[in-house]
């Protein structure tokens, strides 16, 4: 199917887009590295992502088994617009966008070990705060107080109870707080190049934080939303074949879906500026004549009981 890929504009301009010039220090390569240093890395990863940080769909979307839940539990609604609090909070902040990413891997994890957690919303925000919170302490130069998320929650939580549910969170994911994340993918596979990196990054870039508060793509390796992405951003068709023998990832139904769900939420979250060249893609044609920009979010992060 990749060898019958075609080509369109895309658009991205995003509310909560990150800055391309905002890189992960921990997803950078070396420029010294060999190509043989970054296969190894993107096998280890996969690896990883397969055996270890492994996610699925813990509330039933998509199955007709889904259990019975009462009226106060968290849904597809409440985990979107806790991760769009925590991009308000890492921007205030001037942190990396892409812990965010590491926190919401972490929230997912922790849900799918402990299901109680999401029949109340007030536990499954303390959770997602905490995440935040713990992610930024591992992840960060600086950490945040405890008593900062108590403030941000405006006393809904002690930080008593940040600290304990961070003891819960840590134990329920066996202290697993280092996932690959779909951007560090994204560096490892345009290693694997000879393109212009500078050229399709920072839409790449874009298109992975659209998929930290997608529900549909939690359960989706990162290597493949990775490539998805680079696919959407134009990667020439060469070299996406070469990236998915390497990272050995089928181009099946899945990965399909997984390019449209990407392309779907840039341009419904697009404004119309100007045409931008022409992106590959694995999926069929689209068409449209918006673009991206880069911006981050303005002000200082709402109250989450605001969410």
């Amino acid at each position: 199917q990749q060898s019958q890929t075609k080509t369109h504009s895309t658009t991205a301009n995003k509310t909560y887009y990150s800055s391309f010039k905002m890189y992960s220090n921990m997803n950078m390569i070396p420029t010294c590295a060999s190509v043989e240093d970054v296969i190894s890395s993107v096998e280890a990863m996969r690896r990883q992502e397969q055996e270890t940080y492994h996610c699925e769909d813990y509330l039933y979307t998509s199955s007709r088994g889904a259990p019975s839940r009462g009226p106060l539990a968290a849904d597809v609604e409440c985990r979107t617009k806790m991760a769009e609090w925590c991009y308000q909070v890492v921007d205030f902040c001037r942190f990396n966008r892409e812990t965010v990413g590491i926190a919401m891997d972490m929230l997912d994890r922790y849900l799918m070990a402990s299901p109680a957690a999401i029949e109340d919303r007030k536990i499954f925000q303390l959770a997602a705060m905490t995440c935040l919170y713990t992610a930024v302490k591992v992840h960060e130069p600086e950490a945040m107080e405890p008593k900062t998320i108590s403030g941000l929650s405006r006393g809904a939580y002690t930080v008593e109870q940040v600290e304990e549910m961070e003891r819960q969170i840590l134990v329920a994911i066996k202290w697993r707080v280092n996932p690959p994340t779909a951007l560090s993918f994204v560096h490892h596979f345009l290693a694997l190049t000879q393109v212009d990196a500078s050229e399709l990054m920072d839409m790449a870039k874009f298109q992975t934080e659209l998929a930290v508060s997608e529900y549909a793509l939690a359960g989706i390796p990162k290597s493949t939303i990775a490539l998805c992405a680079l696919a959407n951003a134009g990667l020439p068709n060469t070299d996406l074949q070469r990236i998915s023998q390497v990272a050995q990832i089928a181009i099946d139904a899945n990965v399909i879906r997984t390019q449209e769900t990407l392309y779907n939420a840039m341009n419904s979250n697009a404004t119309v500026v100007q045409a931008q060249p022409a992106t590959t893609e694995i999926v069929g044609e689209h068409k449209t004549t918006q673009a991206h920009s880069s911006g981050r979010t303005k002000g200082s992060p709402r109250c989450a009981a605001d969410y």
